[in-house]
């Protein structure tokens, strides 16, 4: 990569990426995450959980990324360094077509339960559990009745791990703005930084991650990722989870920077 591309920060997706196979943050990565930082790349977490969340799984490491914390799959940024939070869309629009929602969707969908006042509690979108045909019909409500909100979805890993048919594993379900993406989530993040986001390598194992890989210049997906995601990616890592994540960013420091 020539000297116009070098990478200034990587953005990293969390569950399934630096994770291990039980979706704790693994070691080996946190490991290289560490080594970038002190490398002075700083790490752009991009996540669907809320950003309390991501700061509670780092503490048993004594450590906290740098980088910005794009959260909620795009839904909300959060500035590390200055404590500055940027709410991408409109988390309303969100709450409003959910209750539409599970009132068409009755049976086939379960409002996962928040206590607003939690601070692990999210903001910009909600929250279902439903299986393969809950997401199609719950797109076809949105089209239907024109609710301006669109879905991102990742199976439940209990029922992946049980190898489960298709039909039979849940999904957890956000509804969303469409504008809360990770890939608007990236361009946010960087502005935050004083970098471009072509200066970027994204790295990540599903679906949503695909915004953010159009976004950076450079993509990574890990062995496990969603098909669809390998073939964006620009290379695809030989480790699964965490293993992955720190062949990945490895390959970025030795290589990209």
């Amino acid at each position: 990569m020539g000297c116009s591309m070098r990478i200034k920060a990587i953005a990293c997706d969390v569950d399934g990426t630096i994770t291990d196979a039980v979706w704790e943050i693994s070691p080996e990565a946190v490991e290289s995450i560490r080594r970038a930082e002190n490398m002075g790349i700083p790490i752009i977490l991009a996540t669907a959980r809320t950003p309390a969340f991501i700061k509670d799984s780092f503490e048993k490491f004594n450590f906290k990324t740098s980088g910005p914390i794009i959260a909620e799959n795009g839904g909300i940024i959060v500035n590390q360094r200055t404590g500055e939070e940027v709410v991408i869309g409109n988390p309303e629009k969100a709450k409003e077509a959910s209750a539409v929602i599970l009132e068409e969707a009755k049976g086939l969908v379960e409002k996962i339960p928040e206590n607003p006042q939690d601070k692990f509690a999210r903001r910009t979108d909600v929250l279902v559990i439903g299986r393969i045909e809950a997401i199609k019909l719950l797109q076809k409500i949105i089209s239907n009745r024109n609710l301006g909100v669109d879905l991102t979805y990742a199976p439940v890993l209990s029922d992946l791990e049980k190898g489960l048919e298709r039909s039979r594993i849940r999904y957890v379900i956000s509804i969303k703005d469409p504008k809360a993406n990770k890939g608007n989530g990236l361009k946010v993040a960087t502005k935050m930084l004083g970098i471009e986001s072509t200066r970027v390598a994204a790295i990540g194992d599903a679906e949503n991650d695909i915004s953010m890989f159009n976004i950076a210049s450079f993509s990574i997906a890990v062995a496990n990722a969603d098909q669809k995601l390998k073939k964006v990616a620009k290379m695809v890592t030989k480790g699964s989870y965490g293993k992955g994540a720190k062949e990945a960013i490895d390959f970025i420091l030795d290589n990209l920077i």
